[in-house]
């Protein structure tokens, strides 16, 4: 049985059925508008929708007394799908921060801020037509569960239609467990060490989160000092230690701590660490599911360097590489211009590209604030600001990496946007071809100061180009191909999609990592020339990697699927 996985071919396109019409840009100058107007937005994030699309939120200064949070929902084919200007979940005089969201498997969302004026954290679920669901101007989740200066609340689903937000504030690193109604089933609030800063969450595959924080317990460096993380289950009982496991206590600052899973109910963390006392430089950490610390270097457990460069890094981000480990990408000095470069950790913590890291951007000019995201193939997307075109203004550019960290599109990457003024700040995540969908603030639109920011979006498909999904494919409905299933990772449930050279039976089975067949979705004679698509529920598997695989009349193709629960 083993032996199916010997010819395993991974291919990167992913078909839409043929009635769909292109929505998308296919031209960097021109791009996909999500809002526009002469107000001053902040503080975007996207999440996926879970079909090829996603939610976007943001804050909104509407004039001198209104600010707003307002929610939009772009589809597959890159179509506004809700009112123009987005949905808005709150509306009034105070200030807001840090909006944020969690996709909730049934075409709608919970989204998360906080009112400055009350230091209070608010939120609202929105159904697949984009009506909220809860009380109007949100539901307060404060009183009683978080801190009393709350804010930066990060969110992710609990696969059940409601969500885990975590904050942290001037006293507290805390999570609540919100359910569909709004309710809030638990929190950890006295649990979860006090005095923490900078906090990210993610699943642990198991029905509940990994939560990773900053903090000077043991250092006089302020707010920040060492990392320390905490597993909290579905139920709300901490599993790991009283206060969290040490992640790295390494001398001098460690700050800003990013995560994400490792596939077998741990996580990979990344961070800017000053141990050498001159420059900030990226080191990494692997915990398994029951806290241990993974990655070592000789006797020291404080995490792995990931660039031995003398000069100074930032923005350093993780994505999963599918196998354990993480590809990063950092903005780099070791010349006169910041420049974007990249990495990959293995499992077992070693580096596997060049040990002075792979240059993804070294064109002349700055280079700044990368973003990354798995390209589903063990690769990695990165996208950037970029100024070398026209000095003063930026431009978004992107580059995609292979797994053995190779560059795959054009020297220093291809241009996402290059319209006429600013371009910057961008966030992506995969799409369903084995591209990224980006978003990033815009200011081509005429304003003063920040009136004239807007928001525009790109998807690119696995060649680095802008176009609609299909679009961008040649590929017919008469040819033997299994595209990459989407989402993936997932959890619980996945969709795979295919065409049939030749009519006649096929099949189509999962089977987990040793080659037990753990599921059949197509066992019977089906027809050439048509797009078929079938869905894979994992609810009653654990997390880990499994495998696809489609055959019909002598021939076969795998795809590698990874459950992240």
């Amino acid at each position: 049985m083993k032996n199916i996985f010997a010819t395993v071919t991974l291919l990167y396109l992913f078909i839409l059925p043929s009635t769909l019409s292109a929505q998308w840009s296919n031209d960097a100058s021109v791009n996909t508008l999500v809002c526009s107007g002469n107000h001053n937005r902040n503080m975007k994030q996207i999440i996926s929708d879970g079909s090829g699309g996603i939610f976007c939120c943001w804050y909104e200064e509407e004039n001198d007394t209104t600010n707003t949070v307002n929610v939009q929902h772009i589809n597959n084919q890159g179509v506004v799908q809700w009112t123009d200007g987005g949905v808005i979940v709150y509306s009034g005089p105070s200030l807001v921060e840090a909006p944020n969201m969690a996709a909730v498997g049934d075409g709608g969302v919970i989204v998360a801020w906080k009112n400055d004026d009350s230091s209070n954290a608010f939120a609202q679920r929105l159904n697949a037509a984009g009506t909220p669901q809860w009380k109007a101007q949100g539901i307060n989740i404060s009183n009683d569960y978080l801190g009393l200066d709350d804010y930066d609340p990060h969110m992710i689903s609990d696969g059940t239609g409601g969500a885990f937000i975590e904050w942290d504030g001037a006293f507290s690193v805390g999570i609540i467990r919100l359910d569909s109604s709004g309710t809030v089933a638990w929190n950890t609030s006295a649990t979860l060490y006090e005095g923490g800063i900078d906090s990210r969450i993610v699943s642990d595959g198991a029905g509940g989160v990994i939560v990773v924080w900053s903090e000077a317990r043991n250092s006089g460096n302020g707010d920040y000092g060492d990392l320390f993380a905490q597993r909290v289950d579905g139920t709300g009982k901490t599993q790991w230690i009283k206060g969290g496991v040490t992640v790295c206590n390494a001398t001098n600052m460690q700050s800003y701590p990013h995560i994400v899973p490792d596939g077998s109910g741990g996580a990979v963390i990344v961070w800017q660490d000053f141990r050498d006392g001159a420059n900030y430089k990226p080191y990494g950490q692997r915990l398994d599911a029951n806290g241990n610390r993974l990655w070592i270097t000789g006797t020291d457990s404080n995490g792995v360097s990931i660039c031995s460069e003398v000069d100074a890094m930032g923005d350093v981000f993780v994505t999963p590489d599918g196998s354990g480990g993480g590809i990063f990408a950092w903005d780099d000095s070791r010349t006169n211009d910041d420049d974007i470069y990249a990495q990959r950790i293995n499992a077992a913590g070693k580096v596997q590209w060049d040990t002075n890291s792979v240059p993804v951007c070294i064109q002349s000019a700055p280079q700044a604030d990368p973003r990354i995201c798995s390209d589903g193939a063990g690769g990695a997307i990165i996208v950037w600001d970029d100024n070398r075109n026209s000095g003063a203004n930026q431009d978004i550019y992107a580059q995609r990496i292979d797994g053995a960290g190779a560059v795959q599109w054009a020297t220093n990457g291809v241009p996402v946007s290059s319209a006429s003024g600013n371009q910057n700040l961008p966030l992506l995540i995969s799409n369903p071809s084995g591209g990224a969908i980006v978003i990033w603030d815009d200011y081509r639109n005429p304003g003063s100061g920040y009136t004239n920011r807007d928001f525009y979006i790109q998807t690119l498909n696995t060649q680095g180009t802008l176009t609609n999904v299909r679009s961008a494919e040649s590929q017919s409905p008469n040819m033997f191909q299994l595209s990459q299933n989407y989402p993936n990772p997932f959890n619980p449930t996945t969709t795979l999609r295919f065409t049939l050279k030749v009519s006649g039976f096929t099949t189509l089975k999962v089977y987990d990592a040793i080659g037990r067949e753990v599921a059949t979705l197509v066992n019977e004679d089906l027809e050439a020339g048509k797009y078929y698509e079938k869905t894979f529920n994992a609810s009653n598997l654990s997390s880990g990697i499994y495998f696809a695989r489609l055959s019909s009349e002598g021939e076969s193709q795998v795809k590698k699927l990874m459950l992240i629960k």
